[in-house]
Order: structure tokens, then C-alpha cells, then sequence
């Protein structure tokens, strides 16, 4: 039988140990934009057609608050592989 393969929750924010959400300006240790788009890939590779993330309130909080657009240039590598069938 043909099943799709679905990742419901990729983690595509940090989850530091003790914090609810890492607000602090150094970057987290747990998971950072190059891991998760690497993770995102290797998924794909390995055949699941659906992959939905978790953390985008995080992205635009880096971004707006830190200047920090890793996460949404990560997001946006994603958008553009998917788009070019990756």
C-alpha cells in the first residue's frame, strides 16, 4: 500500500532547558536556522511529502526584535527548494 509520509511538528525554534521560549539575544544552543533547514532535507530525502514546522511566531521575533533573520531566510531557502521541486 501507498502511505504519505507526514512530519506534523519539524521544531524550527529553540527549545533551551528551564525556558519556555528563549527570548534572550544569544542564540540558543538547541536549534538554530542551518540545523533545522539541514533536518528539513534530510526529511525530504528520506520521502515524507508533508513537513509542517513549529515556531514561526519565533522567527518573526528574532527578526523584529534582534534583527535577526536567520530563521526567515531559512524558511525562505525551504520555500524556494520546495518550489524548484527539492
Amino acid at each position: 500500500l501507498h502511505k504519505d509520509l507526514w512530519v506534523t511538528e519539524l521544531q524550527a525554534e529553540p527549545w533551551e532547558p528551564g525556558e519556555l521560549v528563549h527570548l534572550a539575544e544569544v542564540k540558543a544552543v538547541t536549534c538554530q536556522p542551518q540545523s533545522f533547514l539541514l533536518t528539513y532535507r534530510e526529511l525530504r530525502e528520506m520521502g515524507f511529502g508533508k513537513i509542517f514546522f513549529w515556531g514561526a511566531e519565533y522567527w518573526f521575533y528574532r527578526a523584529g526584535v534582534y534583527g535577526d533573520h536567520g530563521w526567515l531566510e531559512a524558511v525562505r531557502q525551504v520555500i524556494k527548494e520546495t518550489r524548484q521541486g527539492g
